[in-house]
């Protein structure tokens, strides 16, 4: 086993995350409702719109609804698709899947079976021993990087009885230590004594047992199973060959993997995460597709994902071809940016997380102004902009009126635009549950996104990434939101021809305007 203080990701269980490289059609697999005939025709429109190989659709089982349980989704999609891809030759192949009008939006929360409570109790009474003994040792290492200025959190006694908390702290303190910690050759080998007597400690098993034994090919194999026996087995192997951090991360992800807490997500968002094994339903995981850092090591294989999807299936083909006949003249217009007059810091000068994100709107204002070729209209009062508003808007960025679609634009032709607020997609049908996605949608806008319940601030593709690398026209909308988006087996979800390129006719940013780290994504 890995000697190391942490095992994000408990990395042995995944593959190497795929290269970026320019998303083309052959590239693609198109999944549809084998009970919806819209959407296998839709399909069917599709691939021959964009030339599709042949054999690249999937017909699912699935109910015609917005929802569908979580246990359906491990049944009925996990198993088929991947089957599919393997199949078929594919699984190296396809790096996007294109759900379509027909495929539920939403994967309900997951519930726990009588056997899987049982499970999560004795995942419970492990963890609270490894706590007893790995409680220590964190307030330890917070102790020695306290001595050369770091400033740990406060402890609460309710947050630290948990494992991802102390898992937590510890990475935090060894960040601050890689992150640059300006020491004097005294006190880098003063850390370095104390802190290798603590690994000591942190590097042995929670309880040494010479009778288990495995391979490290044998033990990936346990950690990759999905059955109650083989975690198991998993844990008591790492229990008794693994660093104590390492069982602890372990515990964590069965924790994660047997919980109902925030369970719920975006179907597309979940099929992104296919081809992780034991990917837990609760919380989400980090997308290695948008930092370009973790692409150069080992890391999750995310699946990007995209929807083609509406109101009704008339509407779904009129923004497939308004996108083909888009790209080839070009998407002009206005560039239209609301944000809402927020400070960045509050009045002691501490950091206000919706006034930082407003300033992220605001320095997107700026950029594009400086050097975008479309005209940008900026609106910085507190209240989202009113009708009549602006005409042809080609782009459109704002927050926050939840679930309070507010008409005000005339869309050009093949706009790209989204409204960052909460609950935008529980459904694109149902006329009782509004959102900004519909109201888009319904006002010509072919590109979009949103949430399926609360996804918190953090989870939206950040404007000031998403719009300038749309802008310059390299990249395909797909590629544009998974190298922005920032968290998977979540609540977030993309609407749009996964292959469109408003911008590749006539860029409408240049490409040495991005800032050093978006152009590491091109």
């Amino acid at each position: 086993m890995p000697r190391s203080a942490l095992l994000v990701g408990l990395c042995i269980l995944v593959t190497p995350a795929a290269a970026l490289a320019d998303l083309s059609a052959d590239q693609l697999l198109l999944i549809v409702n084998r009970n919806v005939p819209e959407s296998r025709e839709l399909a069917r429109f599709y691939q021959q719109a964009r030339q599709v190989p042949d054999g690249r659709i999937l017909e699912l089982d699935l109910p015609d609804r917005d929802r569908m349980s979580r246990a359906m989704y491990e049944q009925r999609v996990v198993p088929e698709v991947r089957r599919f891809l393997e199949e078929n030759a594919l699984r190296d192949d396809v790096q996007c899947a294109v759900t379509f009008y027909g495929i539920p939006l939403v994967v309900e929360a997951k519930k726990l079976t009588e056997q899987e409570q049982q499970e999560r109790s004795e995942v419970d009474l492990e963890a609270a021993a490894v706590v007893e003994r790995f409680a220590p040792l964190v307030r330890e290492a917070e102790r020695i990087v306290h001595s050369v200025g770091y400033r740990p959190p406060p402890w609460v006694q309710r947050e630290v009885s948990r494992i991802e908390v102390l898992v937590a702290r510890l990475s935090a303190a060894e960040q601050f230590l890689a992150g640059g910690a300006r020491l004097t050759e005294e006190q880098r080998r003063d850390i370095s004594s104390r802190i290798g007597a603590l690994r000591q400690q942190m590097d042995a098993p929670f309880e040494p047992d010479p009778s288990v034994g495995g391979s490290p090919s044998e033990i990936s194999q346990l950690l990759a199973r999905t059955d109650s026996e083989g975690r198991r087995m998993a844990r008591k192997t790492l229990r008794a060959r693994a660093p104590l951090a390492n069982y602890a991360e372990l515990l964590l992800q069965h924790q994660r993997l047997l919980s109902e807490e925030q369970s719920d997500a975006c179907f597309d968002s979940e099929l992104a995460v296919l081809w992780i094994d034991n990917a837990p339903a609760s919380g989400w995981l980090a997308n290695t597709l948008a930092n370009v850092s973790q692409q150069r090591r080992q890391g999750p294989r995310i699946l990007m994902t995209s929807r083609l999807d509406g109101r009704d299936p008339a509407q779904v083909r009129e923004l497939i071809e308004t996108c083909l006949r888009v790209e080839q003249a070009g998407l002009v217009g206005k560039i239209v940016i609301d944000s809402r007059g927020l400070a960045p810091t509050d009045g002691d000068g501490n950091p206000n997380g919706y006034g930082v994100f407003d300033e992220q709107l605001r320095a997107l204002a700026t950029l594009l102004r400086q050097h975008a070729t479309l005209p940008v209209v900026h609106d910085d009062l507190e209240a989202v902009i009113q009708p009549p508003g602006e005409q042809d808007v080609a782009v459109y960025v704002g927050w926050y009126s939840l679930t309070k679609y507010v008409p005000a634009f005339q869309f050009a032709d093949g706009a790209v635009g989204f409204h960052v607020a909460s609950f935008e997609m529980r459904s694109l049908r149902d006329p009782r549950l509004p959102g900004w996605v519909r109201g888009l949608l319904d006002d010509g806008v072919v590109a979009t996104a949103g949430p399926v319940s609360e996804p918190y601030l953090t989870a939206f593709p950040p404007p000031e990434e998403f719009f300038p690398l749309l802008l310059t026209g390299e990249l395909t909308l797909a590629e544009v939101y998974w190298r922005t988006v920032p968290l998977v087996s979540w609540k977030m979800g993309l609407i749009g021809d996964p292959l469109y390129r408003p911008f590749a006719a006539h860029p409408a940013l240049p490409t040495q305007a991005l800032p050093p780290p978006q152009r590491l994504k091109l």
